[in-house]
Order: structure tokens, then sequence, then C-alpha cells
């Protein structure tokens, strides 16, 4: 008999036990503060975690992570676990970042000129919703304004969803690296409408397809085949895998990332081209000071009326100002460094420098080899973590040509 009291105590204590420790290392609950127009759900939509699942390690961290990378929050993060009656409880105090933004754009480039604005919310009706809305002028008489919506969490899923439309007016010029042979390809208005749909894989890894279809009304036609026609319809279908391993910060990041892409473009009546492209890049952050990036990009396309390859801007080399080159292939690599000057009330004063070469094939099917420095000043919104004014100088070192660009306002 006390052989068998004995026996029904020490189960009793050990389910017990076990009850406690499977409650220990539950989630009991969930409390958010500081927040003001966020909604509670679209943050625990971010985190992907809710009341009832399991505490694993690095929890809090990756929580803070997954809040920083949405970039609707303020930099002061707190996540904390606390013990509960029946669990772990589950702090979390945030701040809103400036959602609604509008900023007007003023660019100058390589003796063009560019004008316009643009308005962003990037945390809409406080679900997480991105808007985006522009419109920008430039002195040859080109016009475009554009709308871009992204759902993060399209229908309560897994799935963000972007829509875009723009139109206008463009003048696409293409030339050679020296500058020597230039040329037009043709001017016409457009009309762009598209979609994109992400999945998440991991944290770290996602999946991204999409279409366009554009319209255009062609006025020039230098390089168009003879007999073209005055208009074009274009579809694209596109598919790409992204990998972002890395960690943000106010003006800087650390980690390494990469994304590949593959592009089917039809035009009706004519046979499906394709273009596949990739990129990767590797930041280092010492001190929050100073930034090492170290990128590559490469990509090759079968349309001979379509370049990949660009000199400034946002895409390709930041050795000269933007210039379209005639290539259906390239291959380049940036070592870029960039300092916190100067702490402001309103923001941070940066210095960029940089070193780039690479490779692509020109229109005349022959390989062009370059290399080019460049420097110049950023100046960041203290809350904004795109340029607010920036100023470069660029110099292809295998030309010999260079030239200086301006812009004010939001700006990659």
């Amino acid at each position: 008999m006390f052989f068998h009291n004995t026996t029904k105590s020490l189960f009793l204590i050990m389910t017990l036990c076990f009850a406690f420790y499977l409650g220990a290392e539950q989630i009991e609950t969930i409390n958010i503060s500081g927040l003001k127009r966020t909604q509670d759900e679209t943050l625990l939509s971010i985190i992907g975690v809710k009341p009832g699942d399991g505490v694993t390690p690095g929890l809090t961290e990756a929580i803070e992570q997954k809040m920083r990378k949405a970039g609707i929050f303020q930099e002061e993060i707190t996540v904390e676990l606390v013990p509960g009656r029946e669990g772990q409880i589950l702090n979390i105090t945030a701040y809103d970042q400036w959602t609604l933004i509008g900023i007007p754009f003023f660019a100058v480039s390589s003796g063009n000129m560019m004008g316009g604005a643009f308005l962003m919310d990037s945390n809409l009706r406080g679900k997480g919703n991105l808007f985006v809305s522009s419109v920008m002028l430039g002195q040859n008489g080109d016009a475009q304004a554009f709308l871009l919506f992204r759902d993060p969490t399209f229908r309560d899923s897994d799935i963000s969803l972007n829509g875009r439309i723009s139109g206008g007016r463009t003048t696409d010029t293409y030339t050679s690296l020296d500058e020597k042979d230039t040329w037009e390809d043709f001017s016409s208005p457009f009309f762009n409408l598209g979609t994109t749909a992400g999945y998440d894989l991991n944290d770290s890894l996602s999946l991204r397809l999409g279409a366009d279809g554009i319209y255009r009304q062609l006025e020039k036609g230098d390089l168009l085949p003879p007999g073209g026609e005055d208009s074009m319809v274009e579809l694209t279908l596109n598919a790409g895998i992204s990998y972002d391993g890395t960690t943000v910060f106010p003006l800087f990041y650390k980690g390494i990332g990469a994304s590949i892409s593959s592009d089917m473009n039809w035009v009706p009546g004519d046979v499906p081209t394709w273009a596949l492209s990739g990129e990767a890049r590797a930041g280092w952050l010492v001190g929050n000071f100073l930034h090492l990036q170290l990128a590559g990009k490469g990509g090759v396309t079968d349309n001979p009326y379509y370049s990949l390859f660009q000199l400034g801007g946002s895409t390709g080399s930041m050795t000269l100002p933007v210039r379209q080159i005639a290539s259906d292939r390239y291959l380049n690599g940036e070592f870029k460094s960039e300092i916190r000057v100067v702490k402001f009330s309103l923001g941070y004063l940066t210095a960029p420098l940089f070193y780039e070469g690479g490779y692509f094939q020109d229109y005349r099917e022959e390989a062009q080899f370059y290399q080019g420095v460049g420097g110049g000043f950023r100046f960041y919104l203290d809350r904004i973590a795109l340029p607010a004014m920036g100023l470069d100088y660029r110099y292809c070192l295998t030309t010999d040509t260079g030239g200086v660009s301006f812009f004010m306002g939001m700006s990659y």
C-alpha cells in the first residue's frame, strides 16, 4: 500500500512539474504598448507570434529584427519575456515611425534636369500597407505619374501583393561607353500596369512572381526594325528568388543578401525574348558610423533592342551620371564605403566613396571593360532611411570622362 501511494505521489509530482515546464515554455499573453497608429493585429502579423506558441532560443531578437525590417517603427524597440502565472509574458514596446511623407524631388545629371514630388505612406490606416505616388517632369519633355500599393499580408495570408500603375511620356536614349555614339531609340507616350506577389519561405528567403503589361505609342524608331509599328504592346512575366540575411540599422546594414530573377518578354507578333539577372551584396558596419559594402551584379538577354545595363542611377554602375549603355550582357562589381560625418537635429551627413569595375558586351558584340571611382555626400533625414539630398562626382578611368549629379528630395 505504501509503495502504491508513493508511486501515485511521484507520478502526480512529475505530472505537475511537466505541466509547469510546458507552461513556462509557452507564451501566455502578449502586451503591446507605445503604438498610436499601428494596429496590434498589424504588429502580430509582422512578428508571426501568438499566445500559446512555444518560447524558442533567440525569440526576442528575431521579433525585434522583423519589426525593424518592417520599416514602420522607430529605432527604440523593446522586446522582453517575463515569467507569468501560466507561461511567459511577451512585452513589446514600440513607437510609430513617420509614415505619411510628402517630399519634392529635383535632380540635375549630365545636362538633364528632372523634378517632381513623392507622397508615401508606409503604414496606411495602421495596417502596414505601403502607398507610394509620384509625379516627375523632365527637361526634355518627359513626364511620368506612378502609383503603387502593397499589402504585406494579402487577405490575412503569408502572401504580399503589389499593384502598380504608371503612365506618361519617356525618351529612351542609348550610348556607347565613351559617349561618341549616341542615338535615340524611341520617344513615346506609355501606360503600364503590373502586379507582383511574394511569399516568404522563411525569415530570409522569399519567392516572387509578377506580370507587367505596357502600351507605347512610338514616335521615333532609330533602332527599331524597318517597317516597325507605330505602337507596341509588351507583356512581361517575371520570377525571382531572394535571400536577405541583413540586419538593418537607421542608416546602414550588415550581413549578406542575394537575388536572382528571370524575365520573359513578348511583343505580339514577335518571338518571345528572355533575360536573366542576379546580384549579391555584403555589408559590414563599424561602430554604426562606417559602412563598408561589396556588391556585384550581372545579367544577360537575347533581346537586341533591350539594354540591361545602365551607368548611374539606382541600378548598374555608380561611376558616371545616368546613361543607358547599349548592351545585352554585363557583369560588374563595386566596393563602397560610407561614413557618418555629422549628426544634426534633423538627420545625418555622410560621405560615400566607391570604386567599381566591370565588363559588358556592347551593341557591336565587342567586350568592353571599364573601371571608375567616385564620391560625394548624402544628407539623411533622421527617421527616413532614404537620402534627402546628395551630390556626386563620378569619373570613369577607362574613358577619362566624368560628371557631377545633384539631387534634392527623396531618392535612392
